[in-house]
C-alpha cells in the first residue's frame, strides 16, 4: 500500500473525532472520504497531512513514517488543498501557484519552476487569470488556483478538501479519474 493509516486518533480537548482509523490507499488510487458535517473529515485529512499530529496511531507514506520525514521534504511529497483559503496577503494566481514549487526554490525561481506554473495554468484554464489578485476571483475559480498550486509540485499525496464534482469543476482535465496528474501523480483523498 502506499498510503496506509493504522490507528489513528485524534480529539479536541476530550472530544473524540477520530478513533483507531485503518486505511490503505494504493498508488494512482482516489479515494472519496464521504460523512455527516461534523464527522472528522477533514480532520482525517490534516492528520494524514500532519497538519494535525494525531494524538494515536502512524500514517506511512511509500513505507515511512510521516513522523520521520523532515518537512521540506514532506512538502515535496503530499499537498493538502482546503476547502476555502484564506487570503492575507494580496497575491496573484500566478504567485499563488508558484507557492506550489516553495520545497524546489533555494535562491529565486527558475525558468522549469516557471515552466511548469504556466503549464498548469494553461492546463486548467488559469492563464487568463495569471494577473489577477486572489481575492478578485470566484470561489471555483480560487479552489482551481488551489488545486494548482497543489499539482505544481508533482507531490505524490493530494488531499482534497473540498465537494468538486468533474462535471461542473472545469478541472477534469487534470484532477480526476481520466487525468495524467491521477495516472502518474498524486493519489487525491477528497471529503
Amino acid at each position: 500500500m502506499f498510503v496506509n493509516v493504522s490507528g489513528l486518533s485524534f480529539k479536541y480537548r476530550s472530544n473524540v473525532i477520530l478513533s483507531d482509523i485503518q486505511m490503505s490507499m494504493k498508488k494512482e488510487e482516489v479515494v472519496s472520504i464521504v460523512g455527516p458535517n461534523g464527522a472528522g473529515k477533514t480532520t482525517l485529512l490534516k492528520s494524514i497531512c500532519s497538519i494535525l499530529p494525531p494524538r494515536k496511531g502512524t500514517v506511512r507514506i511509500g513505507g515511512e513514517d510521516v513522523r520521520s520525514i523532515r518537512p521540506g521534504q514532506l512538502a515535496k511529497i503530499q499537498a493538502y488543498v482546503p476547502q476555502q483559503a484564506s487570503s492575507g496577503f494580496p497575491l496573484t494566481v500566478m504567485e499563488t501557484v508558484m507557492l506550489g514549487r516553495k520545497p524546489y526554490i533555494r535562491w529565486g525561481v527558475t525558468k522549469q519552476d516557471l515552466n511548469i506554473v504556466e503549464s498548469l495554468l494553461f492546463e486548467l484554464r488559469l492563464d487568463r487569470y495569471a494577473t489577477r489578485h486572489m481575492d478578485e476571483l470566484s470561489g471555483g475559480e480560487r479552489q482551481k488556483v488551489l488545486i494548482a498550486r497543489a499539482l505544481a509540485n508533482n507531490r505524490t499525496c493530494c488531499c482534497l478538501t473540498s465537494r468538486l464534482r468533474p462535471s461542473t469543476s472545469g478541472i477534469s482535465s487534470r484532477c480526476w479519474s481520466s487525468s495524467a496528474a491521477l495516472r502518474s501523480g498524486p493519489e487525491c483523498l477528497s471529503c
